[in-house]
């Protein structure tokens, strides 16, 4: 994944936009893009647990984050993620 940009239009939706490549043998093109729209908000939460990993995947140089995900479903399954506030 590169070129990911968070974009926030005067009108519509907050969405995050970027780049990924197929994987090897898939038979797909390369240079998928992707967006993903926060229709009904929700922007700042998901940025926040979103670019930690990115980061800490970059960081590594790997491609599955196995670990960091756990920790973060745990703390989503526990409600951990309400205490935590956001701007939008």
């Amino acid at each position: 994944m590169h070129e990911e940009e968070f974009k926030q239009p005067i009108f519509g939706a907050n969405k995050l936009v970027g780049v990924v490549q197929a994987l090897p043998g898939s038979g797909l093109i390369e240079g998928l893009s992707f967006t993903i729209k926060f229709n009904d908000g929700g922007c700042g939460t998901f940025l926040g647990l979103f670019h930690p990993l990115v980061a800490y995947a970059r960081a590594l140089n790997v491609e599955t984050v196995a670990e960091p995900i756990q920790a973060i479903s745990s703390t989503v399954a526990s409600g951990g993620v309400g205490q935590v506030a956001f701007v939008d």
